[in-house]
């Protein structure tokens, strides 16, 4: 009996120890995998801003208001004639186009 209780208490030692260096190791890994996360994120924030620095900024503001401010009144006032703003239509279309253009030089 005395040998079972001796070779009981040498395998929980064994345990013991394994379960410290199981513990020990994934400790060791989890601070890896944190360290590795922050140089990541790190890595994806610089690329994110050299990116950004590369787009060419647009300008947001609307294109060709006056003319779009005069078909409107056109169609507006003529319901059921829109063919007489053809040419109002026609200039606004010109204004974009122009507008782009000017924005992709």
């Amino acid at each position: 009996m005395d040998a079972w209780v001796k070779l009981l208490e040498k395998k929980e030692e064994e345990l013991k120890h394994l379960d410290d260096f199981y513990e020990q190791q994934l400790s060791h890994i989890e601070k890896k995998n944190v360290d590795l996360y922050k140089l990541t994120l790190e890595q994806f924030h610089e690329a994110a801003d050299k990116a950004e620095s590369h787009i060419k900024k647009r300008n947001s503001d609307p294109l060709c208001m006056r003319l779009q401010n005069e078909i409107s009144r056109c169609y507006q006032r003529n319901k059921s004639e829109t063919l007489k703003c053809a040419d109002l239509a026609k200039d606004y279309i010109q204004c974009v186009k122009a507008s782009q253009k000017v924005a992709y030089d």
